[in-house]
């Protein structure tokens, strides 16, 4: 399991004692919206995906990180603050690809760490993982999201369905994504 850090985000995988802070996360209202229903207890259904996390951590090397706000102390050395959204690699069998996925903290909306997080995970899975292709989908009505893609090179695909919800869905190639970066 890997550990990445940009200028203003540490992200690592999730543990089980991230729990509490990721209810407060993933089902924040803002949050929520955007992503998929999850019916039962909060607490375990995120208990749940910690641990499907950690499962494909193990198995594919790579998984959704927790993006937690960096905190300096001083020169180089930071700490880890608040969880403030999650972020990364999930391998989709519906689109038998692998995903980059974000989700943040409503306070954090336009300002930048979305894409700064989206980057990392798109470097480290093309650079670390090696997955030749990466996709995102969103829902259709999340115009910022799609911005979003599109900041990062990505381009329009085949809209389709995610857990009985409409989808648009964005794609980049390894060859892309490095020409952006260079």
């Amino acid at each position: 399991m890997s550990v990445v850090v940009t200028p203003r985000l540490i992200l690592r995988p999730l543990s089980p004692s991230d729990a509490d802070a990721y209810v407060a996360m993933r089902f924040h209202p803002g949050v929520a919206q955007w992503l998929p229903a999850s019916a039962g207890d909060p607490l375990k259904r995120v208990q749940a995906t910690i641990a499907a996390f950690a499962d494909d951590w193990r198995t594919r090397g790579y998984a959704p990180w927790g993006a937690f706000e960096r905190v300096a102390l001083g020169g180089d050395v930071a700490r880890e603050g608040r969880l403030v959204g999650h972020v990364g690699l999930r391998f989709l069998p519906e689109f038998d690809g692998t995903e980059v996925l974000y989700a943040f903290l409503p306070d954090l909306h336009g300002k930048g760490y979305a894409r700064e997080a989206a980057a990392a995970s798109l470097d480290f899975g093309f650079d670390v993982v090696g997955v030749p292709s990466i996709l995102a989908i969103t829902l259709e009505t999340n115009v910022r999201s799609w911005g979003l893609m599109q900041r990062l090179g990505m381009t329009r695909g085949p809209d389709g369905h995610y857990k009985g919800l409409d989808v648009v869905r964005y794609d980049i190639d390894v060859a892309s994504w490095r020409a952006r970066r260079s």
